[in-house]
């Protein structure tokens, strides 16, 4: 070999030894732990994440720098290419370890943010100084942590270095990681925890090209039980990070995306969807002109949707979900080009609702109590419609209870019974209350919130609320909260159905009269309401106790259930309990409980004698109506039409009031064709007798004249012989 070639021949051989050292070196960064994970630096809290990173063979030196007890010098951290950084105790100064971190980013080096250091609400704990007042961070920090176990969810950018080798990751049972979803600007998402929490998150900025966030706390199970699996791939993840951050990968990398639509959850049909789209730059060379679409052929729009490129890397559209969309969550695919010619991928997520039914109330944010409530002026068949994730009351969102005041139609006079139910299409959860207000000893708690009765995932229906009003508009107040898994919205179901009340044989003499339970002495609870419906005075109970009161003529209701059954009044000096929940807006009637009592009876004792009645409870939640007549239910006047005093009340109702005594007028004559008077009590068949209009005979004699007649109600009848009296005088 002449001297030439042999010269050639080493320095070849010298170059490619250089080249050799320098890919060593290269694919073998240095780095340093720099954390307060303990006082100690022995502690495995330490030890356990250096000892896995070494274990991946993809380091030359990982150091531990304890930083509860000294800040290290820009110097000192520049003999590395990276560092990963987190906290579980204060640091010795984290203004002046932010203010070193910015400055060794500033020089080209690297660095990875993690669990605490960029999640917890405690100052001591998070990076502080420049590296907050100079945007250096991913994961805004003090948004708080969230524990519980989950899994790898949503990979975002799927080429990306970091995820490489990163097929499974488990939490473990603590599984702390950031609370908050939100990121800084000119922040991407590559991946998250299965809960949509941030697990990976980069910068699309230049100057923070080697800046990397994790949602994980490094050590592993190997450190205490409720860390992140160590089977799994959490070490592959750390690792892959600090070699990113170091500039280790000299590969090309094709550009990706993240990014968020708003609103999500959105209401099928409601509206436009919009999509706001970080750019990840490709590497070696950079990206440029990027371009990014969206997928979206399963909205049914063939055409990809071509987003607008804002400058900084920052890229919008929007689009209309249609009302027929499948409720549920779905990913939207991006495809990335740029000049260079590479195509990258990327998605967004987004939750889509049911459409809303016609003729349905939707809740309006805040309404996490009473005074937040959502009015929801509804009739059979129409409903309220939300989402509920918990059952907060101080924090408004999906998280928290939402309250409605419904308000049930006008109707003629009578009993209804209201039931409100519950349905999803996702996975069903959800609890309706009614709510009222607490009381002690009989005395009412004003502001209070109380449960007055829960739903039943039993009962059927599962999941309903049941409640009773007189037609009068009544309004109740109604609260839906959800859980963790009701990600769904819920649909609530207003169901009015008329009751028809038991009749009570034969007329109970006026003056003092006893009711009380004749099947057992366990509680029970009763109200009174006069021939209008309207509460009567203190004339209710609950407990063992019986109601004795004085009872003039006329017509009058009892409700009665298992205790606790309650309208507006406080329970009265003599009943035995006197501490349940009350309503709290207008007279309605309700039961707290589903427990069927299949032999409740009750007796009515008069001064003639008792006179009883079975009042079985078929259902949960019912209450049972008993109408009965005091005095001969409807009061004599001087003439079989003469029914209601000159002011249209009838006179069961209002004994005492100022009557014609020449005869019928209009007051009897408004009172008969009243809302509540001939053409309503005509569909009540037997419950009628003793009504108001019930003044004749099937065959239209007066029944003062007709004792022991065939009546069956009010009908034509008590039609004919109205007309034949009304205008005659008293007789």
């Amino acid at each position: 070999m002449n001297r030439s070639l042999l010269t050639r021949a080493r320095q070849v051989f010298v170059t490619a030894a250089s080249l050799l050292l320098a890919a060593q070196a290269f694919a073998q960064p240095k780095v340093a732990i720099v954390a307060a994970a303990d006082t100690a630096s022995t502690s495995t809290r330490f030890t356990d994440p250096q000892a896995k990173l070494l274990a991946t063979g993809q380091f030359a030196v990982v150091d531990i720098i304890n930083a509860t007890s000294s800040t290290p010098t820009l110097a000192t951290l520049q003999t590395y290419d990276a560092v990963i950084v987190w906290s579980n105790v204060n640091f010795a100064d984290a203004t002046a370890l932010g203010n070193v971190l910015a400055d060794y980013v500033d020089s080209g080096r690297g660095v990875v943010n993690a669990v605490f250091s960029n999640s917890t609400t405690t100052t001591a704990r998070i990076i502080g100084g420049r590296f907050i007042t100079g945007g250096y961070e991913i994961i805004p920090s003090g948004g708080g942590s969230s524990t519980g176990s989950t899994t790898l969810g949503t990979i975002d950018i799927p080429n990306h270095p970091i995820m490489t080798g990163v097929n499974s990751l488990s939490s473990g049972s603590t599984g702390s990681r950031p609370t908050s979803t939100v990121l800084t600007p000119g922040s991407v998402r590559v991946a998250a925890w299965a809960d949509g929490r941030t697990l990976v998150a980069v910068s699309s900025s230049p100057n923070l090209a080697k800046r990397v966030d994790l949602g994980l706390y490094p050590p592993s199970s190997d450190s205490s039980s409720g860390f992140w699996i160590s089977s799994t791939d959490g070490a592959r993840l750390m690792a892959n990070a600090l070699v990113f951050a170091a500039g280790g990968s000299n590969a090309s990398l094709n550009p990706g995306a993240s990014g968020t639509a708003t609103p999500s959850p959105i209401i099928a049909g409601s509206g436009n969807v919009n999509l706001n789209v970080t750019a990840f730059s490709g590497t070696n060379p950079p990206s440029t002109g990027m371009a990014i679409s969206a997928n979206l052929s399963q909205f049914g729009i063939a055409s990809p949707l071509v987003l607008t490129d804002n400058g900084g890397n920052n890229f919008t559209g929007s689009f209309a979900v249609p009302a027929n969309q499948t409720p549920g969550q779905y990913t939207i695919p991006l495809t990335i080009t740029d000049a260079q010619s590479r195509t990258g991928s990327g998605s967004v997520l987004l939750r889509v609702h049911a459409a809303v039914p016609a003729g349905f109330v939707v809740e309006t944010e805040p309404n996490d109590s009473k005074l937040t409530a959502t009015l929801a002026e509804i009739s059979s068949g129409q409903g309220v419609y939300g989402f509920s994730t918990g059952a907060s009351t101080t924090v408004a969102g999906e998280g928290s209870a939402d309250y409605y005041t419904i308000r049930t139609p006008a109707a003629p006079l009578g009993i209804y019974r209201h039931r409100m139910i519950i349905t999803t299409s996702g996975t069903a959860g959800h609890t309706g209350t009614l709510r009222g207000l607490t009381q002690t000893t009989g005395n009412i708690n004003p502001g209070t919130d109380a449960t007055l009765q829960t739903s039943s995932t039993t009962s059927t229906p599962p999941r309903f609320n049941q409640w009773y009003g007189f037609g009068k508009r009544e309004r109740m107040q109604y609260r839906v909260a959800g859980g963790t898994t009701t990600t769904g919205e819920y649909i609530a179901t207003l169901e009015t159905t008329p009751v028809t009340p038991l009749q009570l044989s034969g007329n109970l003499a006026p003056g003092s009269i006893t009711i009380s339970r004749a099947d057992a002495a366990t509680s029970f609870d009763l109200l009174v309401f006069d021939g209008q419906l309207n509460p009567v005075g203190d004339f209710l109970i609950e407990g063992t106790a019986a109601l004795t009161r004085t009872f003039t003529p006329g017509t009058y209701y009892m409700a009665v259930s298992n205790t606790n059954t309650a309208d507006l009044r406080p329970s009265p000096a003599d009943a035995t309990a006197r501490s349940s929940a009350v309503l709290e807006l207008d007279p309605a009637v309700a039961n707290s409980t589903t427990t069927l009592v299949a032999g409740l009876s009750m007796t009515f004792t008069d001064s003639v004698g008792p006179n009883t009645i079975a009042t079985p409870k078929e259902g949960p939640f019912d209450v049972v109506w008993v109408k009965f007549n005091v005095g001969g239910g409807a009061v004599a006047g001087c003439n079989p039409a003469d029914i209601a005093c000159d002011n249209g009340d009838p006179l069961a109702s209002n004994p005492g009031c100022t009557n014609s005594t020449t005869g019928p007028n209009e007051g009897d004559y408004n009172a008969f064709f009243s809302a509540n008077g001939f053409f309503f009590q005509s569909g009540q068949g037997a419950a009628a007798v003793g009504g108001t209009c019930d003044i004749a005979c099937d065959n239209g004699d007066p029944l003062a004249t007709n004792p022991g007649c065939t009546n069956n109600g009010v009908n034509e009848g008590d039609y004919n012989c109205f007309f034949n009296n009304l205008f005659l005088p008293c007789v």
